[in-house]
Formats: structure tokens, sequence, C-alpha cells
């Protein structure tokens, strides 16, 4: 059975011995910062971080000719339709 004291003892010579925790934890906080880097250089460079910022939305022009009629050599008449999404001004 132990004693308080055997305890006591045990507990302070834990404390003191702190080395060898910091230099595992040091090493694995290298370890993560280096695996993020790597992941953030992949998702750049296949270009995965650019389908994921926001682009503006542009409107499509597009136009088609419904009807059109020649009447004399200088008179023309078209009909236009606009089928795109941007707006025509």
């Amino acid at each position: 059975m132990k004693t308080m004291k055997n305890i006591k003892k045990h507990y302070r010579s834990l404390r003191k011995d702190k080395r060898g925790i910091d230099t595992i934890l040091a090493a694995l906080l290298m370890v993560v910062i280096v695996v993020v880097a790597s992941v953030m250089v992949y998702a750049w460079s296949t270009g995965l971080l650019g389908a994921l910022m926001v682009t503006p939305q542009v409107g499509k022009e597009a136009m088609n000719i419904e009807n059109s009629a020649f009447s004399n050599s200088t008179l023309a008449t078209m009909y236009l339709r606009n089928t795109g999404t941007a707006s025509i001004s």
C-alpha cells in the first residue's frame, strides 16, 4: 500500500520532468503546421480556392432575329428579341 509520502514524492518527480512533454508538443505542433500548409498549397494549386471564391454575376447578351423584311433598296425592317439575361440599353 502506497503511503501519502510516496505519492507526494512521485508527484514531485513528475512535475520536475517536463522536458520530454515540451519536446513532444513542439514536434506535434510543427507537424500540424506543415500538414495545414501542405493542404493549403495543394488547394491553391488545383484551383479549389478559386472555385470557392464568389465571382460576380455577369449578364449574358443574346439576340435573335425574329423576322426581317426588305421593302425597297433603302428600307429594311427587323424584329429582334432579347433572349439573354442582360438588359439592352
